[in-house]
């Protein structure tokens, strides 16, 4: 990673401000209050577990390393937290179910099967709306494969997040509960007695399982428990919510440097509300924002520096195709020490940066992993500031022009919710 002229941060900056750039990110007055945001699994082996997620399912890394037992990953919007449980055995349960769809379901299930997996069922089974078959993580959570052939939904070549299912004894009387308190409304009731299907509010769908079966209490233990993860922008004003709809909370343990409070529902259920920025949830995000990604033209062409540590270049393209498309070279004693390749671009409306390092062989420091990934925070006059909270070194990248000539990118660093550590590199015009 680069770390050219470093200063370090003399105060304590919280890392959730909401204010930069002269753009005041208020709460909108029609936002709900509660915003599906990521799933939350217990699992015995969490190095197993993030290797399942990522080599077989396809999810990507979305944090800078394990923390605290946690892992933190993504799968288009959805976010997948992996918590290491005290004790080694797996615990089966279908308390919740991850949803995900494919468009050849054979296909997937051969290739799954060379990789080690094991299905629960020897074949698909149909359900309303195409067939699935039922399979378990490492750590026995449940998950279903589904060929949907009855919805139009975007091609999957790869597994996509259909929604997350909830299994519960009584689907009437647990409607209010996501319909009154949450605000997630029924899609639909045309499955009824046994799913009833929500509206998706935030990162994903839920729909309301009839439990099949009888299964044992769930973990008494909150580090036990599956866990819907809700994103709010005010957790006082969630917590008051809660209360006033009868709902005990009792403040969670930190997620990530972010606050966040725990409930659990009439089932034993668990669920997690988290305190985050409207950037940084996505289905805020293009409402956070008004940019389009012809807004960093400023950004395009070739720049460069010199100095004792070797030669900085980084060149990047005009916008044509809903992005900008980057290259760093770092060059020292005459030889490449570092390559990255980066992207600015637009996806639904949402604003994002990227990059991925490589040797001088081309060969790539993450692998097979997913590249780093940069929400927009906020843009203003030729500057724009990137962020992942769920990442600490980095957490930011500022992109900058103080004059015709000079671009400036910054790269902060954050440790215990605090900046620790600041990258400066001012590059000159280089054509």
């Amino acid at each position: 990673m680069r770390n050219r002229n470093r200063t370090w941060s003399s105060g304590i900056v919280c890392f959730l401000v909401c204010v930069h750039a002269g753009i005041l990110y208020a709460q909108q007055p029609d936002a709900p209050m509660f915003e599906a945001y990521a799933i939350e699994l217990a699992v015995a082996d969490l190095g197993e577990a993030v290797e399942f997620y990522e080599d077989v399912v396809g999810f990507g890394r979305q944090d800078d390393g394990t923390v605290n037992g946690l892992a933190f990953l993504g799968l288009g919007e959805t976010r997948l937290v992996l918590r290491e449980r005290i004790g080694s055995q797996p615990r089966k349960t279908t308390a919740l179910n991850l949803n995900l769809y494919v468009d050849d379901l054979a296909k997937t299930i051969l290739k799954w099967r060379k990789l080690g997996v094991t299905f629960v069922t020897d074949k698909p089974e149909p359900f309303a709306l195409g067939m699935f078959i039922r399979l378990r993580d490492p750590a026995g959570n449940a998950i279903h494969l589904l060929k949907i052939t009855a919805n139009d939904l975007p091609p999957a070549k790869k597994p996509r997040v259909f929604n997350v299912g909830v299994s519960l004894e009584d689907l009437p009387g647990s409607e209010p509960l996501f319909a009154d308190v949450f605000g997630i409304p029924v899609s639909t009731r045309a499955y009824l007695p046994t799913t009833l299907a929500l509206k998706k509010v935030g990162a994903f769908s839920i729909v309301l399982h009839k439990k099949e079966r009888p299964e044992r209490a769930l973990a008494s233990t909150e580090g036990d428990r599956p866990q819907v993860v809700f994103a709010t922008e005010d957790l006082s004003a969630a917590r008051t919510s809660l209360q006033n709809g009868g709902i005990k909370t009792k403040n969670g343990n930190v997620f990530w440097g972010l606050p966040s409070l725990t409930f659990h529902g009439a089932e034993g259920h668990a669920f997690r509300v988290v305190e985050l920025a409207p950037f940084a949830i996505p289905s805020r995000a293009a409402t956070a924002q008004t940019a389009g990604i012809e807004d960093f033209s400023w950004i395009a062409g070739s720049w460069t520096r010199s100095d004792d540590d070797g030669i900085l270049h980084e060149t990047w393209s005009e916008p044509s195709g809903g992005q900008l498309m980057g290259m760093f070279r770092w060059s020292k004693n005459g030889k490449t020490w570092i390559n990255e390749f980066c992207t600015i671009s637009e996806n639904d409306g949402k604003i994002a940066f990227r990059l991925r390092h490589f040797d001088s062989e081309m060969t790539g420091w993450e692998g097979r992993k997913a590249p780093f990934y940069y929400p927009l925070k906020s843009v203003g006059d030729r500057k724009a500031v990137f962020e992942n909270p769920m990442r600490n070194a980095p957490r930011q990248f500022i992109f900058s022009r103080g004059s015709d000539d000079i671009l400036q990118v910054e790269v902060v660093g954050y440790k215990d919710g605090q900046e620790s550590s600041r990258w400066e590199f001012r590059y000159d015009r280089a054509n």
